[in-house]
């Protein structure tokens, strides 16, 4: 039975130590300040959703708990598992509209090429609006084109290298 009383004790001095941290002011100015830190961060990258849930999830603990340290510090714990802890279990999820998505890309660049192609193809019409899409667009048609260039020379070169290999072959 005196095991069970030292239990107790101990039990006691734990929870009153529990009791000690979060009643010290200290620490409540500690998150206090971490709390309006992450909150302007949140607002700044108009996370909208994350800084909802650490409102709401604050809002709610105040009903359940009157220290203050333990109602910021379950709201920025909360909104931070609901940011980061998630992000990992969407970022390997393959969604159904990649391909259709790499599609669409491959079609806007062959309407871009054919545009180029022709004379008037980058008018304001097309969806070069200002000077610094047409310059944009150019530059990067000028990139595909000398690209183009250089892998048709690679092509003769190879071709002409095959050739002689062939020769070397047959004598």
């Amino acid at each position: 039975m005196k095991s069970r009383r030292n239990n107790n004790k101990f039990m006691k001095g734990g929870a009153t130590a529990a009791a000690a941290i979060i009643q010290n002011s200290a620490i409540l100015y500690f998150v206090f300040i971490v709390s309006i830190i992450d909150l302007v961060f949140l607002a700044w990258t108009k996370d909208i959703r994350t800084l909802t849930v650490f409102v709401l999830s604050g809002f709610v603990m105040s009903f359940l708990n009157k220290n203050m340290t333990v109602i910021l510090f379950f709201a920025f714990v909360l909104a931070n598992i609901y940011k980061y802890g998630f992000k990992h279990i969407r970022e390997g999820a393959k969604n159904k509209g990649d391909s259709e998505e790499e599609e669409d890309g491959m079609q806007n660049l062959e309407k871009l090429l054919e545009n180029y192609d022709d004379e008037e193809g980058m008018d304001d019409e097309e969806g070069m609006e200002d000077e610094e899409d047409k310059k944009e667009g150019a530059t990067t048609m000028e990139e595909i084109k000398k690209t183009n260039t250089e892998n048709s020379s690679l092509n003769d070169t190879l071709n002409k290298l095959q050739d002689q290999v062939n020769k070397l072959q047959a004598a």
